[in-house]
């Protein structure tokens, strides 16, 4: 019995990685209501209605007014576990109405939410499945990256700066 081991899954025992972590400056604003589903790290846009903000498509970069802080779900694609509530779950449901956090103005964050093989100095991009460091495919967004990694596998720095696209 001395050499007995516990086994464990280590997989199982990893906290799952959030999309979005904010780091310094910026300004996290709590007051926007999502209009689709979309990932913790994706660009958003303000929509047509007042106070609701939309994923940025490909050609939107230019108007981006910061990075969703919250993943949102929809109620509809929960099946029968629609209505649970899950103890110290940050998503947010998007048939609540509930605001949720968009990073904006300048600063550093931390982010999974990324395509394809970033390094230090590249621009990001908007694409369909998130940030990408290659201009072929979309429009360029106010974000420089600050460290390496690949399609999202590990968290890397971004330098963000929303500043003139709020105005």
């Amino acid at each position: 019995m001395r050499n007995y081991a516990v086994p464990t899954n280590s997989a199982r025992l990893t906290r799952r990685q959030i999309g979005l972590v904010q780091q310094q400056g910026g300004l996290a604003a709590p007051f926007y209501i999502p209009s689709e589903v979309m990932s913790a790290g994706a660009p958003v846009v303000r929509s047509a209605t007042a106070n609701y903000v939309d994923l940025a498509a490909v050609a939107e970069g230019a108007s981006v007014i910061g990075l969703a802080m919250q993943d949102v779900y929809s109620e509809a694609n929960m099946g029968q576990l629609a209505g649970y509530h899950y103890s110290n779950d940050t998503r947010q449901s998007l048939d609540s109405g509930l605001p949720v956090g968009v990073l904006t103005g300048s600063g550093y964050a931390l982010t999974n939410y990324y395509t394809g093989a970033v390094v230090w100095g590249d621009t990001a991009y908007v694409t369909a499945s998130g940030l990408s460091a290659s201009s072929a495919s979309g429009a360029e967004l106010p974000i420089i990256f600050e460290s390496s990694g690949t399609d999202g596998a590990t968290m890397v720095r971004i330098r963000y700066n929303f500043d003139k696209n709020l105005a």
